[in-house]
């Protein structure tokens, strides 16, 4: 196999001093070689140090340090009798028992690799990984024999060579193993669908080995259970580092150890003190422990790795149980085993509920980086990439994949010259560990927010019991991402489902509700450890939030309600109860719900109508005329939002950037149904010509506001654009003599005339990232989310090369960008020009087109009252389809406010602040606190 060059790689001319500082802030130079070069070395430790103690435990079975020294030492001999040398790869396809452990050391000893074949596996996997392994020869317990027939290989069967293995010398064989040569090949999947074989080294192996046994919490001589597939990269630190420090590995059968009963059983028996164990399966053995009451006391180390780790009450109960204990959460993909870890220890109760996955191995760097290839700041969400001593070679022949992800460095960084590129997403901590933040490829965004799977789990599991779940996104047939919660039962509970949901509806905001909820008997894993989530069930309609009972259709009001959503939703049987953002609806299908409805039955309702009705039940009567609705007609931007009480002041509400009122939908339902919630969507979102400047539509929404509500007392609000906009119209109110009360509500507004604007973005001015950092730092200490929460800043990017150098040029950039929108603008200006209705799938543009616009050509005279103002935690001009950013967490709007400003930073994405309930929660504490003082 050809191997990853080594040499250092520079971009262009080198990259400015404060990249490099970023760089090596959190990964300080550490590189001391390991006491021993290769894993054989580490092996004959054991030996020295333990002699006639025992080193393996199976089914009655003892095998001594001194033992397994001279059996290994005979299969090697019996291999290279056979032709294995130094660089050779021997396929392994045995059972769980003594002489799998003998034969993984004594392949090592041979200066072989060893290639794991799970006997599990389907045949053609197997042939594709034998073929790109390209093994000298196969050794298997004759139960498998048959799966490798024809053998293009030597086959030797264990049953039929193990007396003459017995008849070899027991002397060490005189074989140098150089820290290079590959130790295994682990297959992992290949998003082609064919495996990749990663060639792993001694020189990395041997790195984590003296790792482990350093670790703090590492006890030398301990029993361990061997649970892991040998397939799994895992195996290897259980083997190696058990026999390494003169420790007993304990071995169990294969059905036993995916039995979390007799796993916890053996836990018992055996006496065991260290155990590694994938989170999945770690999960399911604390909830045994704590149905049984039942707990493996002498157990001292828990390492677990292969998921997110997630801390809950089960979890905490079970470490409480065995006092003393830790938990290790390591991490690192199989193309460098365990590149970092996060020790759990003391009190579980102070044990975060998403661990972090701690600081890089000695050794080994971690560096976050932008789409750029730039570090990112402290907070900032980025991708990970690995570099350092424990970085497999690659993929065996898979040339070019390993090019794809073992790439270049692109920064000046000594004995750093290869960067693995993960996928994985994490943000730093300011102690410099590290959060993990999900799969890169895997994001998700729900209705536009952008949703963290690790949040839902973690509050879907505080329901009463629930043992374990799981939250993956399926895509439905119509195109629209929706939320699955899979949920395991404990035993002898019951899961009522509708106080699940009303659960998991106080604890996140709305666009987090999943849209399913279903019971699986247990969750199902691969081999590996790892979620398998291509058993999970399908989600259909019975899985769904909808109540049940009286699911029908009643009229042909509904039966036609009912087909528009099933053509837009692509579900089949929406009951009538069923609510369309739940089942994955936005805004831009309830436009085309609309124009149906129009078409279909001649009525022109206000999109805002879903709000108040938003399942075919409802709103077949609104069509019918049956509902007790407001009318709102005449009113092209006014809408209803929520009736609440004639004797509240009502609230009105005005659009952000992107022009329509279903945004404010669950803020409107946080302030509690009393209060009643109006806003103002951008006239142009019906197609035809709206207004263009903010003192125009000012004057748009108090003419409509007055003709509905001639006289005060008014509460007004706005989003992003739309609090300048409501500043314009609070001044147009005041000077009529009319009164409007309490402070000004506004949600992530910026002031482009700000003096902390810069126009600029950061990237490449040293001055301008140490202020933009303390900005962001300033932003994330003022947060108000709940302790343990994760907290990340968007994510940063710079643009380099030519790309670069051409954005930098004033003028240049806008006018690509005009270019590029190009597409859509001639159509919208096509349909404007012909008087016609600009297309619905276009109106996202043409708003946000017009809102950007107005933006720029407005100065706002300042408000005269008081402001309650949220924050997310969105920090870049483009954030908000603007340029640069702003030296303040507030982007200078604060300095618009002449009376007294109250902030509060609720994070999440822009516009994510509308959604969430501390929101709702802060703005009606200030209303009744108001009305008290009256």
């Amino acid at each position: 196999m050809e191997r990853i060059q080594s040499s250092i790689y520079t971009a262009g001319s080198g990259v400015e001093n404060d990249f490099l500082d970023l760089l090596l802030r959190f990964n300080p130079a550490n590189d001391e070689p390991p006491a021993h070069s290769t894993v054989t070395k580490w092996l004959a430790c054991g030996v020295e140090c333990a002699g006639e103690s025992p080193a393996l435990e199976y089914r009655g079975s003892t095998v001594s340090h001194e033992a397994l020294g001279k059996m290994s030492n005979q299969v090697a001999r019996y291999l290279g009798s056979r032709g294995v040398k130094s660089g050779d790869r021997v396929g392994l396809c045995l059972d769980r028992s003594i002489e799998m452990v003998v034969a993984v050391v004594g392949i090592l000893k041979a200066g072989a690799a060893y290639v794991p074949l799970d006997p599990d596996y389907p045949s053609e996997r197997l042939a594709m990984m034998r073929q790109d392994a390209r093994l000298c020869c196969l050794l298997a317990h004759s139960a498998h024999a048959e799966r490798f027939e024809p053998a293009v290989e030597p086959l030797f069967i264990w049953e039929e060579i193990e007396a003459e293995v017995k008849k070899s010398s027991a002397e060490a064989v005189a074989v140098e193993v150089d820290p290079e040569d590959v130790a295994y090949v682990i297959f992992t999947s290949g998003s082609t669908g064919r495996p990749k074989g990663i060639a792993m080294p001694h020189r990395a192996l041997s790195n984590l080995i003296e790792w482990q046994l350093q670790r703090r919490s590492f006890l030398p001589r301990a029993r361990v259970l061997q649970y892991s597939s040998i397939s799994f990269d895992v195996s290897f630190q259980e083997i190696t580092t058990t026999i390494a420090s003169g420790g007993t590995l304990f071995l169990i059968g294969n059905e036993e150890r995916k039995d979390p009963r007799t796993l916890l059983a053996q836990l018992t028996e055996q006496r065991i003190e260290r155990l590694f164990l994938p989170c999945v399966a770690l999960r399911s053995m604390i909830e045994v422990a704590l149905a049984a009451d039942t707990f493996p006391h002498e157990l001292k180390e828990v390492i677990t790795a292969g998921e997110q780790l997630r801390v809950d009450k089960a979890v905490r109960m079970f470490f409480s149980r065995i006092q003393g204990a830790s938990l290790d959460n390591q991490y690192g993909p199989s193309e460098t085993h365990v590149i970092s870890a996060h020790l759990l220890e003391g009190n579980p109760e102070a044990w975060p509920n998403l661990p972090a996955i701690g600081v890089p191995l000695a050794n080994n760097s971690i560096y976050i980086l932008n789409d750029m290839m730039h570090p990112v700041g402290v907070g900032e969400e980025g991708e990970l990439y690995l570099a350092g001593r424990n970085l497999a070679h690659g993929y065996l022949h898979h040339e070019d994949a390993t090019r794809k992800a073992f790439i270049p460095n692109p920064h000046e960084i000594p004995d750093r010259p290869i960067l693995y590129k993960t996928g994985d997403l994490g943000a730093y901590n300011k102690d410099g560990s590290i959060n993990f933040l999900g799969r890169k490829d895997h994001q998700v965004k729900i209705r536009g927010h952008r949703v963290e799977l690790g949040e839902i789990n973690v509050a879907a599991a505080r329901f009463p019991g629930i043992a374990q779940c799981l939250t993956r996104v399926v895509v439905n047939p119509a195109g629209i991402a929706q939320l699955v919660v899979y949920y395991v039962v404990q035993k002898d509970a019951v899961v009522e489902q509708r106080a699940f949901r009303q659960h998991l509806s106080r604890a996140l905001p709305s666009y987090m509700i999943p849209s399913f909820l279903i019971e699986i008997k247990e969750v199902p894993y691969t081999p590996s450890g790892k979620m398998d989530l291509k058993a999970l069930p399908v989600p259909a309609m019975e899985n769904s939030q909808c109540p049940g009972e009286e699911d029908g259709c009643r009229s042909g009001t509904e039966e036609c309600l009912a087909a528009i959503w099933s053509d837009l939703l692509g579900l089949e049987g929406i009951p009538r109860k069923a609510d369309f953002f739940e089942l994955g609806g936005d805004s831009l299908q309830a436009v085309s719900l609309f124009l149906q409805i129009q078409k279909r039955f001649g009525r022109d309702l206000p999109l805002s109508t879903l709000t108040h009705a938003p399942t075919i039940a409802k709103l077949s009567r609104i069509i019918d005329d049956e509902s007790d609705a407001p009318d709102m007609a005449g009113h092209r931007s006014l809408q209803l939002l929520q009736r609440g009480s004639d004797d509240v002041t009502p609230l009105f509400l005005i659009h952000g950037g992107a022009g329509n009122v279903l945004i404010f939908n669950e803020f409107a339902s946080h302030l509690g149904p009393r209060q009643p919630v109006y806003g103002f969507q951008w006239s142009g979102w019906d197609g035809m010509r709206g207004e263009n400047s903010i003192p125009e539509m000012a004057r748009a929404y108090k003419k409509e506001l007055l003709r509905f509500r001639p006289s005060g007392p008014y509460r007004i609000g706005g989003n992003c654009i739309g609090g300048m906009i409501a500043i314009e119209l609070v001044k147009l109110l005041k000077a009529d003599g009319l009164e409007v009360e309490g402070p000004l509500l506004v949600w992530d507004a910026p002031n482009l005339r700000s003096p902390t604007h810069c126009a600029k973005e950061p990237w490449g001015n040293p001055g301008a990232m140490a202020v933009f950092e303390r900005m962001k730092e300033d932003l994330i200490d003022r947060a108000t989310r709940s302790a343990g929460q994760v907290i990340h800043a968007a994510p940063a990017s710079r643009t380099t090369g030519l790309i670069g150098f051409l954005k930098r040029i004033p003028g240049l950039h806008p006018f690509q960008l005009w270019i590029k929108a190009l597409p859509k603008i001639i159509p919208i200006q096509l349909a404007l020009w012909k008087k016609r209705p600009v297309p619905v799938d276009l109106r996202p543009t043409f708003c946000l087109r017009t809102m950007i616009s107005a933006v720029k050509s407005y100065t706002s005279p300042g408000h005269d009252g008081d402001m309650l103002y949220f924050r997310s935690y969105s920090v870049m001009g483009r954030d908000f389809s603007l340029p640069g950013w702003w030296d303040d967490p507030f982007l200078g709007f604060g300095e618009l406010c002449k009376g007294r400003f109250e902030a509060h930073v609720v994070g999440h994405g822009h516009n994510d602040v509308l959604s969430l309930p501390e929101t709702g929660e802060i703005a009606t504490a200030v209303f009744s606190k108001e009305r008290n003082q009256k």
